[in-house]
């Protein structure tokens, strides 16, 4: 019952966020980062964007937005919100570093629906990255830094969450505001801004927040009703700690707890930052937070409270501490080569049948997978022998670093590491308890730099999974795969090279893309980038017909041109048709749609038989930018006006196959192979088989007869007929087949005087299994030593097999048995008689 208890809120917690996606009419809502608070990476009630429609030709950039500064976090999108005096619109919001926050209408190019700066207080800028503890932000390459982790929004008080940060230039103090903000308006409520600010005590002394040498990547994440945030360094490691801070979503200056990672440390270098590669924290239905550390000492199994690279399960029940945790057996190495576990996210997966329904899963810079029991996580191995008391342990199996939060879908866990193979690793539970397969069952060819993978699917079909591929020094590009198959992406293909650099700008090497209701929308360094399905050229009629060379297809050519998410009609297109060369001929090349948004034109089919593939492409109207279709249509041939034939004068056998078939072509008047056809083919009574008979010819006019010659010898006559065509006859040779028989035919009982010459040749006939007379065999004739003489011993047969020889009886008298042989014949059998 307690698994069942924990089942549901399990499903419930996944539920949360997937249910506020679906606000108005239907639409889907991202109000977090990685679209849940499991950080599943998952749309999955995306019903336009599928890997059929994700193309060169029918997906591509739709617009760009300039913003004033870089965007790092991932956008957000409301459907359906009122915006004062401005109607209702689908909103995305985007934050810059510069501590901008922008309302844009999702779905078309206008000024932005509100703006504000959160530059707080008065006089305040965002922090000039030459200022911060890196110091020329040779690590981050940025040129400043304001808002960084993705912001989260409360559908259900219109409130979004974000954390800027500010320095006032006189002072030079840097400082972290949490602001709470109307998402219809921009303006701060439920006491925002609040100042974050904290300190712990710890074995070494007391450890202050200080806003100088930290950095807030990580995404914002509301549950409960608690806002919770956390910090990692600015990224250099210098003296920053991992800090998670806990506040009131009804009133942002209540801080309910915060907890650092290693608070017995005064070390001035790595120690335990929470960055995650701009991963949310997750939480569970509980309440439960969790998150991964980074580089820091680990003393916890010395009752010390330092948790560097590890696994944290956190909770609020005790003032935001740690209730659990896993921690790898090779940490101190992963410290002291900055390989950090904390550089990827955790991911809260679904829960699974087997006998550990609870799992989180994780992996950072040394591409080792990590799959823990969230219900027992399992410490720390000190044995040193491998991390063998969690759930799973892939050690090294990515074949690079992780930056960021895998993706979840259909049980399969999308991993994208740094320079290496985009990696799909599936879930099973065979051996009773969940685990991943030992090796990947999906992945793509090898890719550079990447971003946080995001799957989008219709439930579970039609999954496309999105990334961000940062290419060294150009730009970067949005890039998807099918994500039932991977390999290589379907947007853009490989082979397309107008489509590369398709944001034009570089990004966050930990970007995530937001797909939401078939359009997608990505944060670059001066841009919010929003793609979409072009406006849709469909075949309305006139598609897959058939009619004969040369004549006009029955049915006009009619295209629809169509919005493919509202479904209204586009009237004032130019749609252009080709046949791409075919040699047909259009009533016009080019037409424009009427108010129902259909094009019209005629066809006429070139003279040439085949399946002609007709372009459709559009072009002015109300949009820039449309997909191309096309038709298919079929040239038939006109009635068979000849006939060729290949394969005559063959030598056989009797009563076998020829040695090659007879081939034939019935053409039209233009000279086109007609199909379907039916061809006979008779031997005129010589008693020869068809293979076939009569034959339907193929799509180039051809068939091939396969014939089996009679078992009488001879030349055979074969006609062969095509309805509306003078018939054809052709001659095949058929010879005897092998010598079988020897029969006698002149010589035999004589009688003479001893000595004398018989009067009467001795002669046989040499024939085959089917009485066929065999030429050129040679006969041996014997007396078997009695003593006559032979005109020739060994004689060959003649045209009609006969061999023939004259005999002398020897000088006494007697029988004298004579033998007429072939090889191993029975032989022909003489009797002589000298007397």
């Amino acid at each position: 019952m307690k698994n069942r208890s924990r089942l549901t809120l399990v499903l419930l917690n996944w539920c949360f966020f997937l249910g506020a996606l679906l606000s108005s009419h239907g639409q889907v809502s991202v109000l977090t980062h990685h679209y849940d608070i499991s950080r599943s990476g998952l749309n999955p009630n995306e019903t336009l964007l599928t890997p059929a429609n994700v193309n060169a030709n029918q997906f591509g950039p739709l617009f760009s937005q300039g913003v004033d500064g870089f965007v790092v976090s991932q956008p957000l999108y409301l459907p359906g919100v009122s915006i004062p005096n401005q109607g209702t619109h689908n909103v995305v919001y985007v934050t810059t570093q510069n501590d901008s926050v922008f309302a844009f209408d999702a779905d078309s190019l206008q000024a932005p629906l509100w703006t504000t700066s959160l530059l707080y207080p008065s006089g305040s800028e965002a922090v000039p990255v030459i200022d911060q503890g890196c110091g020329g932000g040779n690590v981050t390459q940025f040129t400043q830094i304001g808002i960084m982790g993705t912001p989260v929004i409360d559908p259900t008080t219109n409130t979004m969450y974000v954390v800027g940060k500010t320095v006032l230039p006189s002072t030079g103090v840097q400082a972290f505001y949490l602001h709470a903000l109307d998402v219809t308006t921009g303006e701060e409520k439920f006491g925002g801004p609040a100042e974050i600010t904290g300190s712990v005590a710890g074995a070494a002394g007391t450890i202050t927040f200080t806003p100088r040498y930290q950095m807030q990547r990580p995404g914002l994440l509301l549950s409960n009703g608690t806002i919770y945030i956390a910090f990692g360094s600015m990224g250099c490691d210098l003296y920053a700690h991992g800090w998670v801070f806990a506040y009131s979503a009804s009133n942002v200056q209540d801080q309910l707890g915060l907890f650092v990672t290693t608070p017995d440390s005064l070390a001035d270098t790595e120690e335990g930052s929470i960055w995650q590669g701009g991963g949310g924290l997750p939480a569970d239905s509980s309440g439960n937070v969790y998150a991964m550390s980074a580089n820091g000492d680990f003393d916890v199994e010395n009752d010390g409270n330092d948790y560097g690279d590890s696994f944290l399960k956190l909770s609020l029940s005790n003032g935001l501490g740690v209730v659990d945790y896993f921690t790898p057996y090779d940490q101190l190495q992963m410290k002291n080569q900055d390989l950090d576990l904390g550089s990827g996210g955790p991911l809260l997966l679904p829960t699974q049948s087997g006998s550990v329904p609870n799992l989180i899963v994780g992996a950072g810079k040394l591409g080792s997978i990590y799959l823990v029991n969230q219900d027992d996580m399992g410490h720390y191995n000190s044995s040193g022998n491998g991390d063998t008391q969690i759930v799973q342990w892939l050690p090294s199996v990515l074949g690079g670093p992780m930056f960021g939060t895998p993706a979840y879908w259909n049980n399969m866990v999308y991993f994208s590491p740094a320079n290496a193979t985009l990696k799909a690793f599936a879930l099973s539970t065979s051996t009773g308890t969940a685990q991943f397969s030992a090796t990947p069952v999906l992945q793509t060819t090898k890719l550079g730099g990447v971003s946080t993978p995001v799957v989008s699917a219709n439930g579970t079909t039609n999954g496309v999974l999105w990334m961000v591929q940062i290419p060294p020094k150009t730009n970067a590009l949005l890039t998807a795969w099918n994500a039932s198959t991977l390999g290589t992406p379907i947007y853009p293909p490989a082979s397309t090279k107008s489509t590369a650099n398709n944001l034009n700008a570089g990004v966050a090497h930990f970007v995530a893309p937001t797909v939401a209701n078939g359009k997608v929308y990505v944060g670059t360094q001066s841009t919010l980038v929003v793609f979409a399905l072009y406006q849709a050229l469909s075949p309305y009629a006139g598609n897959n017909q058939s009619a004969t060379v040369g004549t006009p297809l029955p049915t006009a050519l009619q295209v629809l041109v169509s919005d493919p998410y509202s479904g209204n009609v586009d009237s004032g297109v130019t749609v252009t048709f080709s046949d791409n060369g075919a040699g047909g001929t259009f009533g016009s090349p080019t037409a424009v749609t009427n108010s129902s948004g259909i094009a019209t034109t005629t066809y006429t089919l070139p003279q040439k038989v085949g399946t002609i593939t007709i372009s459709a492409s559009g072009s002015g109207g109300s949009f820039s930018n449309y997909g191309p279709t096309q038709f298919s249509e079929t040239a038939t041939a006109l009635p068979p006006a000849s006939l060729t034939c290949v394969g005559a004068n063959q030598n056989a056998t009797v009563g076998n196959p020829l040695p090659d078939p007879i081939t034939c072509t019935v053409k039209d008047a233009k000279g086109n192979g007609v199909s379907g056809a039916s061809v006979s083919f008779s031997d005129n009574g010589a008693g020869g088989t068809f293979t076939g008979n009569p034959l339907i010819t193929n799509s180039s006019g051809k068939v091939s007869e396969g014939y089996t010659t009679p078992t009488k010898a001879g030349t055979v006559k074969i006609t062969i007929t095509v309805s509306g065509v003078t018939p054809l006859t052709i001659s095949e040779k058929n010879a005897a087949g092998a010598a079988a028989n020897i029969n006698v035919i002149a010589g035999d009982n004589q009688v003479s005087a001893p000595g004398t010459t018989l009067p009467t040749a001795l002669e046989v006939q040499v024939t085959d299994k089917y009485s066929n007379a065999v030429s050129g065999v040679t006969v041996t004739f014997s007396d078997g030593g009695a003593g006559g003489s032979f005109s020739a011993t060994s004689v060959n047969t003649n045209g009609v097999g006969d061999a023939s020889t004259i005999y002398t009886l020897p000088s006494s008298s007697g029988t004298v048995t004579i033998t007429a042989s072939v090889n191993a014949l029975s032989p022909g059998i003489f009797s002589e008689t000298g007397q």
